[in-house]
């Protein structure tokens, strides 16, 4: 696993086992607001697999977007935290 990018905490990297869904939804429950360059960088996939897995995520009730594009931030559902 690549841990190229210190925004990410250290907690949330040994949390991080499993599949790059479960992995998104960590880094968001510890920072709604990392970006999907920086979940890329911390998980060591591309920036398409992270908008991939989203979206599959949003579809799945999972996880929401709140706000703006740019301001906004991520919502983990509360029955995934």
């Amino acid at each position: 696993m690549c841990v190229a990018d210190a925004s990410v905490s250290p907690m949330v990297v040994d949390q991080m086992s499993g599949k790059t869904p479960g992995k998104i939804l960590a880094i968001l429950r510890d920072d709604a607001h990392t970006t999907i360059p920086e979940m890329a960088s911390a998980i060591g996939v591309t920036e398409r697999t992270i908008e991939r897995k989203i979206s599959e995520l949003q579809s799945q009730g999972m996880l929401e977007r709140a706000g703006p594009a740019k301001a906004g931030h991520w919502k983990v559902a509360e029955s995934n935290k």
